[in-house]
């Protein structure tokens, strides 16, 4: 069965983060983060997202929290709130990793894991709690013309 997750890791640990999905979760987990996201929506990507369904075994092995926009104030905006953290399994994460032939360590693993967020919300909603944008492609450069 497979459940919803959106995932967004940095773009230093992305290659990780792919390894290990598609190490793991090769039936579903192939060719994630492959979305550059940036704060302002330009290029360089300081993050990728994946989206959509992993398998339930997967999903019990990496982080996870459930995130609440919550307002106690009427007078001040409303402030999103971790109501839940799960820290994911590192070190199970990489003795399975090593058993199917991808050498990481566990302290590998940790960090990656520190700096991911995973949550169920839909990707929108995650990237503006986040505060970042999808990465537009450059806008072409139009190469000046002889008027003749």
């Amino acid at each position: 069965m497979d459940i919803f997750r959106t995932l967004v890791v940095t773009s230093d640990e992305a290659p990780l983060a792919r390894a290990i999905c598609s190490t793991l979760d090769p039936v579903n987990c192939q060719n994630m983060f492959t979305t550059g996201l940036s704060p302002t929506g330009d290029e360089p990507a300081t993050h990728y997202i994946s989206s959509g369904g992993i398998s339930e075994g997967f999903a019990a092995l990496v982080p996870y929290s459930v995130w609440e926009l919550q307002q106690p104030d009427p007078e001040q905006p409303a402030q999103w709130v971790e109501t839940e953290h799960r820290p994911g399994h590192p070190e199970k994460t990489s003795e399975m990793c090593i058993e199917a032939g991808l050498d990481v360590s566990t302290a590998a693993v940790e960090f990656l894991y520190a700096t991911s967020d995973v949550t169920s919300q839909d990707p929108w909603t995650a990237l503006s709690r986040l505060g970042l944008q999808l990465v537009r492609a450059p806008e072409p450069v139009e190469e000046p013309t002889d008027a003749a």
